[in-house]
């Protein structure tokens, strides 16, 4: 059976969140900035709201960990930067994933249990991708 994938090479300016999830489905984006790397995940696509001005200030920073990695102190910025975003606030980087995390594909958890998302129905406690198109 041919794998499904999807790739969000193309995607519009803006982040996503893909939840790892056995779909049948996966999706791959160009990541890692001017390393062009290619990372893909099993799941779906799930709709959050992410003002374009952290959308822009995300796609912006510039991660200092190993190798394009991220580090605790990235990590951080991302979370307060969610945290500030009233339907993103479900979402945390997860921080057993750091080094596998980079530009544009930052693995995540999300909780989406706890606030007013409606978007998110059934899932709970889940893993994931915040993922964004490169700025190669």
């Amino acid at each position: 059976m041919t794998r499904k994938i999807i790739r969000l090479w193309s995607m519009p300016d803006e982040a996503m969140v893909i939840i790892e999830h056995r779909s049948g489905v996966w999706y791959e984006n160009q990541v890692c900035g001017a390393a062009c790397a290619a990372k893909e995940i099993e799941g779906v696509l799930a709709p959050f709201d992410l003002s374009m001005e952290a959308t822009t200030q995300l796609m912006g920073t510039p991660f200092t960990g190993r190798g394009g990695s991220l580090d605790a102190s990235d990590a951080a910025s991302v979370d307060r930067l969610l945290a500030s975003e009233p339907d993103a606030a479900f979402i945390k980087v997860d921080r057993s994933r750091l080094l596998e995390s980079c530009e544009a594909w930052i693995y995540v958890v999300m909780d989406p249990t706890g606030g007013d998302l409606d978007e998110l129905r059934g899932f709970g406690r889940c893993h994931g991708v915040l993922t964004w198109p490169n700025s190669d």
